[in-house]
């Protein structure tokens, strides 16, 4: 059984302590599915790394079978994690140049098993989980649920009394999610299954146990366990002290090495050129340890540049300032999901095609909530904020590169739209559509280096302009239909014609760089077009007793309707029609600005160079946003907004928005006003709604290892 009794874990910050667990206490049965729910940052990782022994706790005490951890070794460790606990993770981490059946296998190697033995219970844990017809392809020939599956296998295979999970469903599609959360089910009926999940529908549905965690406290349990006292006596007569060491033979090292080295034959070959032939040997096996060191270190590498850490000046602010830049929500039903692929031929397929009732694309943000709340000295409960000024960036100037890399970011407003060529029978109109998801475009680190360790540029050339982006894709040079949709590169890439295919199958590098394919017909793919506030909102107007400014847009169907550009068809509701047959369902949610580019002079965006994800690694630190912007266009929206007059005339009166806000009561009656600006946070809000911050608001980390993170 395990036991956790007032565990607590907090990091230092200067002479701070930030808690991330607050007094957790917590008995598990021996035989039990929990689910720990709760939002982003409340410390349910944090919890399930210590269950795991992957991370130490600050103070309290982990009790395993009755026995204390407080002095545990790292050799204690080593056996606790590699006998008792089986770990399943959200990305695999399996290893793509090992079979299905060897990744399976590596965990028993580690525990001494013989060759025939551990041969025979990979393949019998591999059958489990409905794998036997795979065992000899590698990773990547697997879809998503079959590599979750695979992990399972791993995590199963030397017979742990403890299955942990992070978030097992949470790179995989409902389908596989169901399958994968059955499977864990199955078998909870005789281990511990703890699973960290943001599903609470899955949760509902599987789960034995409920646990919700929130600001690194537990505030609910769904079926709380209280051992009697029999069972703590019988606890504490077993033996549990027979130790049993974990060691990575030498002919695993070894294989491991050479099939990374396999992967850069150039470097390998110039190595052995240069050396003499007295030392070769010696070479050779530094090779092979180097080889290994540098595979572990990739792994964490990516690992940390996937999940940055992150300074932020409070949740709050942050809440507010997201929210405030999130583009539209578009729903639309098709029969097959597919990625199209982009390459330099030009001749590349749909691939995963799968047949789905709905794909609904919604904007969503992860708020860190570590900071959350504290203790002050006094005992109170007070809300932390990290006041980041000049001096801190100054300090931050001097750290050492080697360590980590950081990114200054300024969470404001960026009003960026897209001209859309929009065709309804013999009328072709030239849409001027205010993009979505340009809250989630990426900032490119200063430092290249830390780029192009994990992405390869294909095409084109590195974005350095305030003028110039980048598009992110897939080691198989493919973006998902619902991606290219959702950021607006192609807003009809979903869309199906007459026949129920796609129009348009793939993309080459050239036509989304150059804006043309290879037989001269122009696109708009690569190019968007950047407003500032005084661009965006215009002249001040009046509305009842105050005045102030609104956004110069308006909704896909009101815009057809007032410009008349659909033709003489009648009312609003054929407009909405006409609208809906050709973008299926979306023209409810599509917002137009009112000028077309050449009428806004807006600022040309345009995509310059396209990344893909090399093949060793894992997990990019651009996985969640296929579009990246550069530093100098960050200066640039910053420079822009100080010289609005809609920013100057906001910080001559910070006691009212000059923005224009509206309600409307039950009599359908709408009342505009100017929102009073009573709190630094809204203060803070209402410039960068506008496009200006004094100060960074977000700085993130890159650190090199595990370790550095620290």
């Amino acid at each position: 059984m395990i036991s956790l009794r007032k565990i607590g874990k907090y990091y230092e910050l200067e002479d701070k302590k930030v808690r991330v667990l607050k007094d957790i206490s917590i008995n598990f049965r021996e035989a039990e599915l929990v689910c720990i729910l709760g939002p982003s940052g409340c410390g349910k990782t944090t919890l399930l790394n210590i269950i795991g022994g992957l991370d130490r706790y600050t103070s309290g005490d982990l009790v395993i079978d009755g026995k204390s951890t407080s002095d545990f070794t790292d050799s204690d460790w080593d056996t606790y994690r590699n006998h008792e606990v089986g770990f399943v993770f959200q990305n695999y981490n399996l290893i793509n140049h090992q079979t299905v059946l060897e990744n399976v296998e590596t965990a028993l190697v580690l525990s001494g098993v013989g060759k025939e033995e551990r041969k025979k219970r990979a393949i019998h844990a591999l059958i489990g989980v409905d794998l036997a017809e795979h065992i000899r392809k590698n990773p990547k020939q697997l879809s998503g649920g079959e590599m979750q599956r695979v992990a399972i296998a791993r995590a199963l295979v030397n017979d742990p009394s403890i299955i942990l999970a992070d978030e097992p469903t949470g790179a995989l599609d409902s389908k596989n999610s169901l399958q994968v959360m059955e499977l864990l089910k199955n078998i909870s009926a005789n281990k511990l299954v703890v699973t960290v999940t943001h599903n609470d529908e899955l949760a509902e549905k599987y789960a034995t146990r409920i646990i919700r965690i929130s600001d690194g406290e537990i505030v609910s349990d769904s079926n709380p366990y209280v051992p009697s006292a029999k069972e703590a006596r019988q606890e504490k007569s077993q033996d549990k002290d027979k130790k049993r060491k974990s060691v990575m033979p030498y002919s695993l090292a070894t294989k491991l090495s050479f099939r990374n080295l396999l992967g850069k034959k150039l470097r390998t070959a110039l190595t052995a050129v240069a050396s003499a032939v007295a030392i070769v040997g010696i070479t050779l096996v530094l090779s092979c340890a180097n080889g290994l060191s540098a595979f572990i270190d990739k792994i964490q590498r990516d690992t940390m540049s996937g999940t940055p850490v992150q300074v932020s000046t409070s949740d709050e602010d942050l809440t507010v300032q997201v929210e405030s830049i999130l583009g539209s929500i578009i729903t639309t039903k098709k029969s097959k999901s597919s990625s199209k692929k982009s390459g330099s031929s030009g001749k590349s397929s749909e691939s995963d095609e799968e047949e789905e009732e709905e794909i609904v694309y919604t904007d969503s943000v992860i708020i860190n909530h570590i900071l959350n709340k504290a203790k002050s000295s006094g005992g109170s409960s007070s809300k932390i904020t990290n006041n980041i000024t000049r001096d801190y960036l100054d300090y931050l100037a001097e750290m050492d590169r080697s360590k980590a890399s950081y990114e200054v970011e300024y969470n404001v407003s960026k009003y960026v739209y897209k001209s859309v060529d929009y065709v309804f029978g013999k009328n072709k109109v030239t849409l001027p559509l205010m993009a979505g998801n340009v809250g989630k475009w990426a900032q490119l680190p200063k430092d290249e280096g830390v780029v192009k360790e994990q992405y390869d540029l294909v095409a084109g050339k590195y974005p350095t302009g305030a003028n110039e982006l980048a598009l992110v894709v897939n080691k198989e040079s493919a973006v998902s239909d619902s991606v290219l949709v959702s950021y607006y590169i192609d807003l009809f890439a979903a869309q199906e014609n007459a026949d129920g295919k796609y129009d348009k199958d793939y993309y080459t590098y050239e036509e989304i760089i150059k804006g043309k394919d290879a037989d001269g017909n122009k696109n708009n793919y690569g190019k968007f077009y950047l407003l500032n506030a005084d661009q965006y909102y215009g002249e001040k107007r009046t509305e009842g007793d105050v005045s102030g400014y609104s956004a110069q847009t308006q909704s896909l169907v009101d815009y057809l309707y007032e410009k008349n550009s659909l033709g003489n068809i009648g009312s609003k509701e054929l407009v909405k029609s006409a609208v809906k047959s050709a973008l299926k369902g979306a023209e409810d949610s599509l917002t137009c600005y009112n000028k077309t580019p050449q009428e806004a002079n807006g600022y040309e965006l345009n995509i310059v160079g396209i990344f893909r994800l090399k093949e060793d690694t894992q997990y990019g630190m651009f996985s969640t946003s296929p579009i990246c912007y550069t530093d100098a266009l960050k200066d640039k929206i910053l420079s822009d907004a100080s010289n609005t007059r809609i920013l100057k005339e906001q910080l001559a009166d910070m006691t009212k928005s000059v923005i224009l806000s509206s309600k409307t009561d039950e009599n359908k009656t709408t009342t505009y006003y100017n929102a009073e600006l009573t709190t630094e946070k809204s203060k803070k809000s209402a410039l960068s709604t506008l496009g200006w911050s004094e100060n960074p608001t977000v700085i993130k980390f890159y650190p090199t290892t595990i370790n550095n993170k620290d």
